[in-house]
């Protein structure tokens, strides 16, 4: 009795020292596991779909304003362009004043009451979309902002999603929703929720191209490249 007593203890105690590593390898599995997903959404975004066209572009006598659905005018005619980056919200991005010698425009972010708005930052500006499968030409739910000579990215109510970190902020080829930013001479990539996708440490950084009729570019990987001694090497990221 006393030897099935202690067989019996021994493959508890066997028991015990074999269920402990599985219970911390499951820990361990599920903690990596969660970072994934944590880390998988943190990157992941929406494109904005914009079904209702409430702002139009109103050309007369060789100037620009803003008239609604219905035909009313809401800005009058005078300025010398006018960006729409999303026409169902009342942001627009007014041209004036060209400067030759610099080759540049005076710009002012104005609603669809003519009031300046969104003045707290030096300049404000839409992002051209590139070959991008949109109906539209620029991403529509945010802007690039200037301060102090950096740039940064805002949502269409002025708030900051990045701060002016950037040297430039541009939109890449064929991937909306993605940016390229340029830091001390290096690119990276960001989203339009202002998340890292790409570090801002190589030298030149396309898309990949690739598409599907069911995603189209989303799913579109980058191609970076770092300057070495004997040339540029590339790898997809």
């Amino acid at each position: 009795m006393e030897n099935d007593k202690n067989e019996k203890e021994k493959r508890s105690v066997k028991k015990k020292y074999i269920i402990i590593p599985i219970i911390i390898l499951t820990i361990i599995i599920s903690i990596i596991v969660g970072l994934m997903f944590i880390n998988y959404n943190d990157k992941s975004y929406d494109i904005e779909n914009v079904t209702v066209f409430s702002y139009f572009k109103l050309y007369e006598n060789e100037k620009y304003g803003i008239i609604d659905a219905k035909g009313n005018t809401l800005v009058e005619a005078k300025y010398d362009n006018i960006d729409i980056p999303n026409p169902s919200k009342p942001v627009f991005i007014v041209y004036s004043n060209y400067d030759s010698q610099k080759g540049e425009y005076e710009t002012q972010v104005i609603n669809e009451k003519n009031e300046k708005i969104l003045t707290q930052y030096e300049q404000v500006l839409p992002i051209t979309l590139k070959e991008s499968n949109s109906s539209l030409p620029y991403e529509k739910s945010v802007l690039v902002y200037k301060e102090n000579n950096k740039y940064g990215i805002i949502d269409f109510k002025g708030k900051k999603i990045t701060n002016a970190l950037y040297n430039s902020i541009e939109s890449l080829l064929y991937k909306e929703g993605c940016l390229i930013v340029k830091k001390e001479e290096k690119y990276g990539i960001i989203n339009i929720k202002g998340k890292d996708v790409v570090k801002t440490e190589y030298d030149s950084i396309t898309a990949d191209g690739y598409y599907d009729e069911e995603t189209k570019y989303k799913k579109a990987g980058f191609i970076v490249g770092q300057k070495k001694n004997e040339g540029y090497r590339y790898r997809i990221y």
